[in-house]
């Protein structure tokens, strides 16, 4: 990974105006700049939350593609159409955007990342006749970890493929001002097939929590087996054969969640969503089962008597230490 070139934009709440770099940032004079923008790309490209798609055909960054970059006017213009969803409105934060050029095996990615300035103080010495250690007051502190950044996304400028991260409301965001098709991700796909087991055990009167905790179990019982899994036959695997309308339900939801890639047990399992199920109940009681390291059919016990009262009985716990 060579990082090329790093420039950035901010949009200032105090003084409610946007500042476009006139320059990229020298990276030769500044090199922690070079090793802070490889932190968040190599955390882009890493992360678990991270969603893959590919520009549309109407995308306004086609003209990108395979061509000459002037990369400081093309930052400005990227600069301002990601901060026009903000300056629309009343109030907004003081934001960044840090934009680098990257060049990963011989390919050229262009990335932005959407960062919060903070409030915090400075030391400062000054080392004039006689030393002197101050402390300064500033708005415009950088965060220094990737998981400060709430939006983020690179663009393959050979083949249009696009990476992106954010929640729900950034993607959406990101899909319209960028102009891109995503499909789900490892852990929202796993999320789209949870969300169909708790509607499929509603409505064939079955325990949600059992058949969640028994799509858990399945994976982690595969996890040596095999490499990946698919949706569907994953909630074949909890529920066995699907009548018609079930069939039908569950394909329209994978496609409109876009869950088009099986689901990759071992990446999966670097996340809490196969490895812990979390109970709550009206009453407040809380119960936490880590699946990764037990069986939970050995341990527990879920009963429903004809009121609709649940009973939960933990077995073979061994000793209470906390």
């Amino acid at each position: 990974m060579n990082i090329e070139k790093v420039i950035i934009h901010s949009l200032d709440e105090s003084l409610r105006v946007l500042m476009l770099s006139e320059s990229q940032i020298n990276l030769v004079k500044t090199p922690e700049v070079e090793a802070y923008s490889e932190k968040f790309v190599k955390g882009l490209l890493k992360s678990t939350t991270s969603t893959h798609g590919k520009l549309t055909e109407n995308s306004i960054y086609q003209t990108l593609i395979n061509a000459p970059l002037n990369f400081v006017e093309t930052s400005q213009k990227i600069a301002q159409s990601w901060f026009s969803t903000y300056t629309s409105r009343m109030e907004y934060p003081s934001l960044n955007c840090l934009i680098v050029q990257v060049e990963i095996e011989d390919v050229i990615w262009l990335a932005l990342f959407e960062i919060e300035s903070k409030s915090g103080y400075l030391k400062i010495t000054e080392n004039n006749p006689n030393l002197e250690n101050k402390v300064i007051y500033n708005h415009a502190i950088l965060p220094e970890s990737f998981a400060s950044v709430k939006a983020a996304w690179m663009l393959n400028l050979s083949t249009g493929e696009v990476c992106v991260r954010g929640n729900r409301d950034y993607k959406e965001i990101i899909q319209e001002l960028v102009g891109c098709d995503l499909v789900a991700n490892n852990k929202d796909s796993y999320k789209v097939v949870d969300s169909l087991v708790g509607y499929l055990s509603e409505v064939r009167d079955e325990e949600t929590v059992k058949n969640s905790m028994k799509a858990k179990q399945i994976i982690q019982d595969n996890l040596e087996l095999l490499e990946e899994i698919s949706a569907d036959a994953l909630l074949n695997e909890v529920f066995g054969d699907f009548e018609e309308h079930e069939a039908t339900m569950i394909e329209t939801t994978l496609e409109y969640e876009r869950v088009e890639n099986p689901i990759n047990l071992k990446e999966l399992n670097r996340t809490s969503l196969a490895k812990k199920q979390r109970i709550k109940t009206e009453s407040g009681i809380e119960i936490i089962l880590p699946i990764d390291v037990l069986d939970v059919n050995d341990v527990l016990d879920i009963k429903t008597d004809e009121s609709g009262r649940v009973s939960i009985e933990l077995k073979n716990i061994g000793k209470i230490i906390e």
